[in-house]
């Protein structure tokens, strides 16, 4: 844990000591998945940690293609798919990437990572809106979802 440490120190920027304890999540087909939500942490902001800065999300396993276990950024948009706009209404209730067809779609891709920031970096003190997510059900019995977070 200790080059992983260092690795998320590099490319964020941030002090090594000042993440939280790993956290990691185990999805099971089919009816496990977290509606959306943000990481930031309204009450951390007047304590001496801080908000969550960022979040460094790791995949542990693999989802065959189409088969779910996305994480799902409704209120973002995907540099590789500008045509996919950011979702207008809320979408809290969706289960699998197929209801959506806008927002982004993060597939999961044994030892691949996302990152993303919890704050508005204007101003540590407020949620960052785009970065709100959910963790899509995997629809069968074709492999376990596991991640990793660290925040």
């Amino acid at each position: 844990m200790d080059t992983l440490d260092r690795r998320i120190a590099n490319v964020t920027g941030l002090f090594e000591g000042n993440s939280e304890h790993y956290q990691v999540l185990r999805y099971q087909p089919p009816d496990q998945f977290y509606k959306s939500h943000s990481d930031f942490i309204d009450s951390q902001v007047e304590q001496d940690c801080g908000p969550r800065l960022f979040t460094f999300f790791l995949y542990l396993a693999e989802v065959k293609e189409g088969m779910g276990g996305e994480t799902f950024f409704p209120n973002a948009q995907s540099l590789a798919e500008p045509d996919r706009l950011p979702c207008r209404d809320a979408r809290h209730g969706v289960t699998f990437a197929d209801e959506v067809d806008c927002g982004l779609l993060v597939a999961p891709k044994k030892r691949s990572a996302v990152l993303w920031p919890n704050v508005d970096l204007e101003n540590f003190g407020r949620s960052n809106k785009k970065t709100q997510h959910a963790a899509l059900a995997i629809k069968e019995a074709c492999g376990l979802d596991d991640a990793e977070n660290c925040f």
